[in-house]
């Protein structure tokens, strides 16, 4: 079996093996449920049960199915969907792995993207409609210092110890951390080792990264990510979500169709003021040309 090995910066090595399998062959046994992050879904859902049904009166005028009080965590939701839907979109020289088990102690991570770029360890914060402030190795949520850069890093550190474990390679991971719908995200400093992304940038920044590793070395990582033996048991698996999903989609619709009628009505009470004032203004305008003009002017 013919091996070929060259050594970049940074720890990361090109392995060129013919024998290791494709990505796609490793996603076949993929250690979690292929679930998108799912806490602002989770959130807009909990408040709807809670919520007061519009009533047919309601419905009829396009009144807002999402009440005032959601409208920031709907947007963080839809957000997460659009994430999900850039993580599928990734094509075949990527593996998205969610929901990932690194730690008895921690929670699971949202996400390991590996690919190209190399190993990616997605954190998805929740500042939903608060102001953000990033520093090099601080998170501020208004006035509250979070430990979220520390802990982004500390997972990152985990999946990158536990895949060199599994591979026998050094594998530097990256650790990413996806800001959902903040009312403002300022980056004072970058973090040391780790990314910081407003939700809406995300699907920019990810086609924006570097292709460091080749083929080879991209599916031994892959086989690695996607082995259940590479992650420790123990963790609570999610929720499964794909109800909880269905309402949310069902949701959606109802907020599309809303806005919808809202705009119907704004063109309707348009269309009848234009028509009041024609008539009030528009048949005193031709009685006032018909006096104007000479006697016997042909009409």
């Amino acid at each position: 079996m013919e091996e070929r090995a060259q050594r970049l910066g940074d720890g990361i090595t090109i392995v060129e093996d013919s024998a290791v399998g494709q990505p796609n062959e490793a996603v076949a046994g993929s250690v979690v449920p292929a679930v998108p992050a799912s806490v602002a879904v989770r959130e807009v859902m909990r408040r709807q049960a809670e919520a007061t049904p519009l009533s047919a009166f309601s419905r009829f005028f396009g009144v807002d199915p999402v009440p005032r009080a959601s409208t920031r965590w709907f947007r963080a939701a839809v957000a997460e969907l659009r994430i999900a839907e850039a993580l599928t979109a990734l094509g075949d020289d990527w593996l998205v792995v969610s929901a990932v088990p690194i730690s008895r102690e921690r929670p699971r991570l949202d996400y390991l993207l590996v690919g190209p770029p190399g190993l990616i360890a997605v954190s998805m914060a929740y500042p939903v409609g608060q102001r953000v402030w990033v520093g090099e190795r601080t998170f501020l949520v208004e006035d509250e210092l979070r430990p979220t850069v520390q802990d982004a890093e500390t997972d990152a550190r985990l999946v990158a110890e536990l895949v060199a474990a599994s591979t026998g390679t050094p594998a530097p991971v990256t650790p990413a951390i996806v800001v959902v719908e903040p009312a403002d995200l300022e980056i004072r400093a970058h973090p040391r080792a780790a990314e910081a992304i407003h939700s809406s940038d995300f699907s920019r920044w990810l086609r924006d990264l570097p292709r460091l590793l080749a083929p080879s070395s991209v599916r031994r990582l892959a086989a690695a990510a996607a082995d259940p033996a590479t992650w420790p048991l123990g963790v609570e698996a999610p929720t499964p979500l794909p109800s909880l999903l269905g309402e949310f989609e069902a949701l959606r619709r109802a907020d599309a169709r809303a806005r919808r009628r809202r705009l119907s009505w704004v063109v309707v009470g348009i269309a009848l003021s234009y028509g009041l004032l024609f008539v009030r203004f528009g048949g005193l305008s031709a009685f006032g040309v018909h006096l104007a003009l000479p006697a016997g002017f042909p009409l």
